[in-house]
């Protein structure tokens, strides 16, 4: 959904980031709505955030992975 402005998943076995389950395009015209991503306590790395996720949440003032 692209209007989803939080989303609070901390603490599950999450384990790959998808930008496309916030952005279906991602250009300087279609980015997310999302404000605060909280992915924390899962099985993430920051290093496999994908490389566009900056202009997808663009708008995210919280990235907590």
């Amino acid at each position: 959904n692209t209007n989803l402005e939080n989303l609070y998943i901390q603490g599950n076995r999450i384990n790959e980031f998808s930008i496309s389950s916030f952005c279906t395009v991602v250009d300087v015209v279609n980015f997310s709505k999302l404000q605060v991503l909280r992915l924390d306590g899962n099985e993430i790395k920051r290093s496999a955030m994908p490389a566009d996720a900056p202009l997808c949440l663009r708008l995210a003032s919280l990235i907590e992975i």
